[in-house]
């Protein structure tokens, strides 16, 4: 299992981090085309569940 730290205070690193979500959020679309359909409901849980927790929401302080 891969780790990376960021440092969200730095503004290249908050971008670092948004970069890495994006990328993440790509390869779990593809790797979802894979799944099996019969676990659509749980799927769907997961997601709602996901949807309370947006990036948008998160506050991010950059100026240190």
């Amino acid at each position: 299992m891969a780790q990376k730290d960021f440092d969200l205070a730095a503004a290249g690193g908050a971008v670092a981090f948004l970069l890495e979500m994006y990328n993440l959020a790509a390869m779990v679309k593809t790797l979802a085309e894979h799944l099996d359909r019969a676990k659509k409901d749980s799927l769907l849980e997961v997601k709602a569940a996901a949807a309370k927790n947006r990036w948008g929401d998160i506050a991010v302080n950059t100026w240190g």
